[in-house]
């Protein structure tokens, strides 16, 4: 994913890629991930929304605070 997440492993198939069992739980924003974030207005617009779902999920421990 170009380095701009990363804590998870995933194994190819034939028909595209396998996560790991808990890969919600172990994924991670690189210093790369952060820096792409804060200078995409995209990505910045998809940041906002996946803290609005994340408020509204409570059991998924996915770390996206970039302040």
């Amino acid at each position: 994913m170009r380095g701009y997440i990363g804590g998870f492993i995933t194994c190819p198939t034939k028909t595209g890629l396998l996560f790991e069992k808990d890969w919600l739980k172990k994924i991670k924003i690189t210093m790369r991930g952060v820096e792409y974030l804060k200078n995409n207005s995209t990505m910045s617009k998809m940041r906002e929304l996946a803290q609005t779902v994340k408020d509204f999920l409570p059991d998924i421990s996915v770390n996206i605070n970039l302040n």
